[in-house]
């Protein structure tokens, strides 16, 4: 595939994206390079055993994510306060035990404090607001097919039913929450770095699993603009 602008006009028309790392476009002269399409830091990777993978098994571009992982900066683009939004498509190696997708914790080269991770725990996937433990959990369990997930937070929202919302392929997810403490108003703002596909620099807990196009969103998004997401420049 050859290189592609904006998101906007050649896409679905979703004016929350503040995010999108294409591997149709990520380049590797010693780093391997992602670049966000609409702006931006880079996710990047140096450490030859660490760089994700690149393949076109359908004639669109993924990462394969192995003991792999990307750095990405905490810019505003993705390092809201209380709203955060992510979405790709996946293909699990396997379904047990913790893999994380998404880290930003206060440990070597990542963040200045905890905020939030992302996981495939087992075969749930699981978002955590690590800063005061809560857990949320989608209802339906994820396979080893490709599956398209969508996280959305908006921790303004009046309920935790409206402030997490999860779905696969495109279907929404009742949410389960668990932990003692209730889903924080706010999830800070901490600077350094957030890691995709580990939760440390040094590739620990990594998802093993190939990995399309992964965009962020300033708000959540609609069940319509999921489902052109959902089939717009789909790799599986």
């Amino acid at each position: 595939m050859g290189g592609r602008g904006s998101f906007k006009g050649m896409g679905p028309q979703i004016p929350q994206l503040t995010g999108w790392f294409s591997w149709a476009n990520a380049t590797d002269t010693g780093t391997l390079s992602v670049p966000n399409l609409q702006g931006g830091s880079p996710a990047t990777q140096s450490s030859a055993g660490l760089k994700p993978a690149l393949s076109a098994p359908n004639g669109v571009r993924i990462g394969t994510f192995a003991a792999s992982v990307l750095v990405l900066p905490l810019t505003a683009a993705v390092n809201d306060n209380v709203k955060f939004g992510i979405a790709f498509w996946m293909k699990l190696a396997n379904v047990t035990g913790t893999k994380t997708v998404l880290s930003v914790q206060n440990v070597a080269g990542g963040a200045s404090a905890d905020k939030m991770l992302f996981l495939a725990v087992g075969n749930i996937m699981q978002v955590r607001a690590t800063a005061v433990d809560r857990r949320a959990q989608a209802t339906n369990a994820v396979d080893t097919n490709a599956r398209f997930i969508y996280l959305g937070i908006d921790c303004s929202k009046g309920t935790e039913a409206t402030q997490v919302l999860l779905s696969i392929d495109g279907v929404a997810e009742s949410v389960f929450f668990s932990s003692d403490t209730a889903w924080p108003a706010t999830l800070g703002t901490p600077t350094g770095n957030m890691f995709i596909g580990a939760s440390t620099a040094a590739g620990a807990s990594p998802v093993v699993a190939d990995i399309g196009d992964i965009y962020f969103f300033s708000d959540q998004l609609s069940a319509a603009d999921q489902g052109r997401l959902m089939n717009f420049n789909r790799p599986f």
